[in-house]
C-alpha cells in the first residue's frame, strides 16, 4: 500500500484520533492501578519506553491499519504520564479531586 492512503479522506484522521483518546481514556485506571502495585516510577518509566516505541511506529507507517495500531500503542504509554506526574505534584489526599 501506498502512503497516500494515509492522507486520502478525513474519516482516516478522524479514525485515528478517536482510537488514541478512547485507548488512553480506557487506560488510565488500570494503569493507575499498576502504578499503586508496581511503583510510580516503573509504571511511567514503562509508559514512556511505550510512547517512543508507538512514537516510532507510527512515523515509519506505511498502512491505516499499522497506523492505527502504533496510535493504540502509544496512547497506551500515554495513559501512565499524567497519573505519574499528578502524584507526584498534589498532596496524596487531594489526588482524587484532582483526577476527577
Amino acid at each position: 500500500m501506498e502512503t497516500q492512503e494515509l492522507a486520502d479522506t478525513r474519516t482516516n484522521a478522524t479514525l485515528v484520533v478517536s482510537v488514541y483518546l478512547l485507548a488512553t481514556t480506557t487506560l488510565i485506571v488500570p494503569v493507575g492501578h499498576a502504578g499503586d502495585h508496581f511503583g510510580k516510577r516503573t509504571v511511567l518509566v514503562t509508559g514512556l519506553v511505550v510512547y517512543i516505541i508507538g512514537a516510532t511506529l507510527e512515523a515509519a507507517t506505511t498502512s491505516l491499519p499499522m497506523l492505527i495500531s502504533a496510535s493504540f500503542l502509544q496512547s497506551a504509554g500515554t495513559a501512565a504520564m499524567p497519573l505519574a506526574q499528578i502524584r507526584y505534584v498534589v498532596a496524596p489526599v487531594r489526588v482524587g479531586r484532582w483526577m476527577a
